[in-house]
């Protein structure tokens, strides 16, 4: 059966279906959408019946007297009359600010890591929709990792307040966050609100760190790739290895930036998928999530190994650099830390 061949209830049901849930409506608005909707059927049937009265045809005897002349279809009509009851609904669920039909989802939770991880509300695969916030300040300090529907990685460090307006919008309300839009660069940016500014990436990763509420400083610290704050129609740019320091009075400061601690931000690190990576996209993550340069000491080695499969317990670990003593080994390799810079040999 055809739509055009459904009864006309069918079509009814039809469209309040594809409108969803209903939502609970105070009977005075209720009466109002009714009235309205009774005025329009009428006015379109072309109807004498005055309001107030019976919408029950005209009965003589035993035949029904036509309420207009010529053939009347009442098909169009009722689906005149339940889509302005539906669109007059929208409008009272929108002017009221009442549930929307549908929501978007905006991020997925991919890790949290605290004590107290469960007090705030979120588990790992939750979907986040545009518009809600997340605040790790409940209980002991929680870290929340989130993969954004752009792509991007968004880290939320302990004691910190942000809201999703949008996959490529996030209102940093309190402590700090943490942006990585992978080593391809993710599809599209990702702009940062604050109250010092818009902080907008280029292909990066970085930090942005508002001070407590009595410093009313905000730090913007590029790990890589580069970034630029919009202050009030004034552009600002940092690039790897560089920091902007907004004071209290509204200055901007550019400093070198070496050895910082960025452990909050290893910590909160979602897991190597390791399912049919290779080795050396292994400890590219690795070099990615800790800052180090990895570098070969027998660059043969490098191109040995560079076809070897990871092992899938990379992802039961808790931080990268706790995963280098069980998957380095596992290949026969060994390594040591220099400052900045992960040695990877051959074990003895």
């Amino acid at each position: 059966m055809n739509r055009t061949d459904k009864p006309e209830t069918d079509e009814i049901r039809d469209l309040l279906v594809e409108a969803g849930p209903p939502q609970p409506i105070p009977a005075a608005d209720l009466a109002a959408i009714k009235s309205a909707a009774r005025r329009e059927f009428l006015a379109q049937s072309g109807s004498t019946i005055f309001e107030g009265q019976s919408m029950t045809p005209i009965v003589e005897g035993q035949s029904v007297t036509p309420i207009i002349e010529g053939r009347f279809s009442y098909r169009p009509v009722l689906a005149i009359a339940a889509t302005l009851i539906l669109v007059l609904t929208a409008v009272w669920q929108f002017r009221t600010g009442g549930s929307p039909i549908a929501t978007t989802t905006v991020a997925t939770v991919e890790l949290l890591r605290g004590e107290s991880a469960a007090a705030i509300g979120l588990e790992v695969g939750q979907k986040i929709s545009a518009g809600e916030e997340i605040d790790t300040a409940a209980g002991a300090p929680t870290m929340v990792a989130l993969r954004m529907a752009s792509g991007h990685s968004v880290r939320l460090h302990a004691n910190s307040k942000l809201r999703l307006d949008s996959d490529g919008r996030i209102q940093l309300e309190r402590g700090a966050v943490y942006v990585d839009s992978g080593p391809n660069g993710a599809p599209s940016s990702l702009e940062i609100g604050t109250p010092h500014g818009t902080v907008r990436e280029i292909g990066t990763q970085y930090e942005v760190r508002l001070g407590d509420d009595d410093d009313g400083t905000m730090r913007v610290r590029v790990r890589e790739g580069s970034v630029s704050l919009n202050r009030s129609g004034e552009i600002f740019a940092a690039s790897r290895g560089e920091e902007l320091t907004i004071d209290k009075s509204g200055g901007v400061d550019r400093v070198a930036f070496t050895g910082a601690d960025w452990s909050w931000v290893i910590a909160a690190a979602p897991a190597f998928d390791a399912d049919g990576q290779t080795l050396a996209a292994y400890l590219t993550w690795v070099s990615r999530e800790t800052g180090l340069e990895i570098v070969w000491d027998d660059p043969d080695l490098k191109i040995d190994m560079s076809t070897h499969s990871a092992f899938s317990t990379a992802a039961t670990m808790v931080t990268p650099e706790e995963t280098l003593p069980t998957i380095l080994p596992a290949f026969g390799l060994d390594y040591r830390i220099d400052g900045n810079v992960l040695r990877v040999t051959r074990a003895d």
